[in-house]
């Protein structure tokens, strides 16, 4: 079965929902930073203790690794809105609608934002993650796109056969509470 599905976002929600997406994707790097910093003062403690200069050097480079890393990282973030705006100024400026044709094997997506219309068509399999929200469903794609499908934007009851294409397809949801 077909399900179709009109989701109509603004530029304000464009902007907030990509400046989001991008922020979280810097935040992850964090966790490299973490282990970079734990293994650096490890590296740095020990070579304290025992008195070895090359350790001492090592734990220092990691820790200065770090701090750089670490600066990179906010510098980033605060530069997030900007670069969102920039490498989507389409979107960011003029809004998006998208209509969605979610098949058996496929999703179909024409993209109409300022008067311009791009079609493109997704095997399932290009599918990475579904995650459920309360008011919409993201899809994360293989090459790091991303759907926003709205949950009012299906045809009367369709959203149940949307899910099931999705399970039939092997892809399950991840349920999210927030937003």
């Amino acid at each position: 079965m077909i399900v179709n599905n009109t989701t109509t976002i603004t530029k304000d929600e464009a902007i907030a929902l990509l400046v989001y997406e991008t922020k979280r994707t810097h935040y992850r790097k964090f966790v490299l930073l973490s282990v970079l910093f734990v293994c650096g003062l490890v590296i740095l403690i020990n070579g304290l203790i025992s008195s070895v200069s090359a350790y001492i050097t090592m734990g220092s480079l990691f820790l200065a690794i770090c701090l750089v890393y670490s600066l990179m990282i906010f510098v980033n973030i605060k530069k997030t809105t900007k670069q969102v705006i920039k490498n989507n100024e389409e979107i960011c400026n003029n809004g998006v609608t998208y209509n969605y044709k979610f098949k058996e094997q496929s999703i179909h997506v024409t993209c109409l934002s300022n008067n311009k219309i791009n079609k493109v068509e997704y095997k399932y399999d290009f599918v990475k993650k579904v995650t459920e929200y309360k008011d919409r469903y993201k899809i994360n794609l293989k090459d790091h796109m991303i759907l926003f499908v709205n949950k009012d934007g299906f045809d009367n009851k369709l959203e149940e056969f949307f899910i099931k294409n999705l399970e039939k397809n092997k892809k399950k949801i991840k349920y999210i509470k927030k937003k």
